[in-house]
């Protein structure tokens, strides 16, 4: 069981049995548990920001804490931030700080440092609030200049450039393999295991 599960069972929001149908869900489907807790009603939204909050050490932020222009970053396509529910905030001393509904998705993290070059400082906020200021930020497309690291660059945003956010996600992963067992290894860790032990299906 990860920190944040026990976490989860001691704010007395979601009981054990709860955490285990989720789990099963989340094995079928392979998302993430914050998002799972809310899709099938275990925990309200609200809830739940409070427990990343605590957790990942990163204060809420609200719709009136977003910036009336998003900072520029060359290079990404909006269309990567819908994806990994993430939105820029400010850019700062080589930091990028960021609102982002699941804290804990680390490979979405990682590609987004690699892709901007700037250490993220993280956020919590509602997905809704993130969308919707996405919306708002990119809502006919956007070209900008680039200012952190003072070199001006004007970049063009394709609004549905899939691809795009696919290569970005890739930056972290490279490969589904690598993600597996990237999970492995972090369950192992929490749980404090000794070793790791890989039986190969029998066909």
């Amino acid at each position: 069981m990860t920190r944040f599960e026990e976490r989860l069972l001691a704010s007395g929001k979601v009981s054990v049995e709860d955490l285990r149908k989720v789990q099963r869900v989340q094995q079928e489907r392979g998302e993430s548990l914050e998002r799972l807790l809310i899709e099938l009603g275990f925990m309200s939204e609200d809830d739940l920001l409070v427990l990343l909050a605590e957790h990942y050490r990163a204060p809420v932020v609200n719709v009136k804490d977003f910036p009336q222009q998003p900072p520029t970053i060359a290079g990404i396509n909006p269309g990567f931030f819908r994806q990994a529910r993430l939105c820029p905030l400010a850019v700062q001393d080589g930091q990028l700080t960021v609102a982002m509904a699941d804290p804990g998705d680390l490979y979405m993290i990682e590609a987004m440092e690699k892709a901007s070059g700037l250490r993220l400082v993280l956020r919590v906020a509602r997905e809704r609030d993130i969308l919707d200021m996405l919306n708002t930020y990119y809502a006919d497309g956007a070209s900008g200049e680039r200012v952190a690291g003072g070199d001006v660059e004007e970049v063009e945003y394709l609004e549905d450039d899939q691809e795009d956010a696919e290569h970005l996600r890739d930056l972290a992963s490279e490969a589904p393999v690598i993600r597996l067992v990237n999970a492995l290894i972090a369950r192992a860790l929490e749980q404090r295991a000794s070793d790791i032990h890989i039986e190969p299906f029998e066909k």
